[in-house]
């Protein structure tokens, strides 16, 4: 016996197959620039609770900048078009603080189901300085050389909820050090699961090591999650400008 149609599973499909469409256009449009920085992403779409996008680009002379957006409570396209809104915004700003993006979507505000998250990070090429500020999103995690793994704090609130500042990370980024960030909605209970396995870890090629982890990470996801992470190594040094 033929099952009756359901309009509102049609139109949820529809909507998730224009998200990944979407998604795909996005993804191809994102080449890495030639820098010292090497990155390494892993992304695991999900069904219905929201989306996680990348841009990487160059940032103001001689560095590279990475802005992360993640957009849940609109469904799939809105969701997308969300995350590509927060995106642009970044790539307007001046600052990378965050505070202006935030300030734009309290007066702009998608829905009130709305969870926006973001962060921004900039590597200098000539030195080893780097700048990261993170709104919604779990911490940062940082791997030295010898395997040690710290959780580095100073993450803020979600995007368009009050009007407020954003803690701004700063450090060093040492050659054999290597840097992960997480993406997608629930995802800050993953965290404990990635720590546990990067330990150890130095030995493995930066994209080998990201597909294994994000492999692993799936696997814990509840059903119909997603999950973007994100891997940042720098290779070499740069030579000082005369």
């Amino acid at each position: 016996m033929r099952e009756p149609d359901d309009p509102l599973r049609h139109r949820r499909e529809e909507e998730l197959a224009l998200a990944e469409q979407l998604a795909d256009l996005h993804e191809r449009g994102m080449a890495l620039p030639a820098s010292p920085i090497e990155v390494a992403a892993f992304r695991h779409r999900a069904g219905s609770s929201g989306v996680s996008l990348a841009a990487i680009r160059n940032g103001r002379a001689g560095t590279l900048q990475i802005d992360i957006a993640d957009a849940s409570g609109l469904g799939p396209v809105g969701g997308m078009l969300a995350a590509l809104a927060i995106l642009e915004r970044l790539r307007q700003t001046a600052t990378a603080d965050l505070v202006e993006s935030n300030r734009h979507f309290l007066e702009h505000p998608p829905s009130e189901r709305a969870m926006l998250a973001a962060a921004t990070l900039e590597f200098e090429f000539d030195s080893l300085d780097w700048t990261g500020t993170f709104a919604g999103l779990p911490a940062p995690i940082l791997v030295d050389d010898s395997g040690l793994v710290e959780v580095l704090m100073g993450t803020g609130p979600f995007l368009g909820l009050t009007e407020t500042t954003f803690p701004t990370i700063r450090g060093l980024f040492h050659p054999g050090k290597r840097l992960f960030l997480l993406a997608g909605a629930n995802v800050g209970n993953l965290c404990p699961a990635l720590c546990e396995r990067l330990p150890d870890t130095r030995h493995l090629p930066l994209r080998v090591l990201v597909e294994r982890l994000g492999r692993a990470l799936v696997a814990e996801l509840e059903p119909g999650f997603g999950v973007l992470l994100l891997g940042i190594e720098r290779r070499i040094l740069s030579e000082p400008q005369a």
